[in-house]
């Protein structure tokens, strides 16, 4: 299924029949799977450090927050920082083919120019049109939310009624913001988006 969806088609028969098969609703809901993954991420960290106030000696604090990031960074980024390399200097010179020069060197590419933006996590916001392993912005985006949830939690967990009001307010702008932004750029679901034409 996933060489289907990424590989020029001049046949849609055989499309249509893999389309039905269970395996082909993952690649379809990928996106409704990550945000759930989002959720997960953010969910037990905010349970950790809220768990964690019931030992005084690790109450929650600002001071934290860097170890916090610190470890998350030190899981993360080893891996990142080898297939951003990778990509950048040795990806190209592994196979030859007719598409590979247009696909795979053109990335090698923006990967040497966009690599630095991939080690700070910032590569969904740089370059934006510019695509270095499109596949790995959802590293990106889970590190910026593991930040502003760890910096949330930490600052609205001592006072539970002023954090229900500050997360409700924060609800009602990211949906009304989603509202905008889908009415705003005429965006479709992935539903009417993924079908053989």
């Amino acid at each position: 299924m996933i060489i289907h969806v990424v590989t020029f088609k001049n046949c849609n028969f055989i499309y249509e029949q893999t389309s039905r098969h269970p395996f082909s609703k993952l690649i379809y809901n990928g996106p409704v799977i990550v945000q759930a993954f989002f959720m997960l991420s953010s969910f037990l960290l905010a349970y950790n450090l809220i768990d964690s106030e019931k030992d005084p000696k690790k109450g929650l604090s600002l001071r934290s927050l860097p170890r916090l990031l610190l470890n998350r960074i030190a899981r993360i980024t080893p891996l990142n920082v080898f297939m951003i390399g990778f990509t950048a200097t040795w990806w190209r010179h592994m196979s030859d083919g007719p598409l590979w020069k247009p696909l795979v060197e053109a990335e090698c590419a923006r990967c040497r120019d966009k690599w630095w933006a991939h080690f700070l996590y910032i590569n969904n916001f740089i370059e934006k049109d510019e695509k270095c392993l499109i596949q790995t912005w959802f590293l990106a985006v889970d590190m910026q939310l593991y930040v502003f949830t760890g910096f949330l939690t930490l600052i609205l967990g001592r006072s539970p009624r002023r954090a229900i009001k500050v997360l409700s307010f924060l609800l009602v702008c990211a949906i009304v913001a989603n509202f905008i932004i889908a009415y705003y750029w005429n965006l479709k679901a992935m539903l009417f988006l993924t079908y053989p034409k």
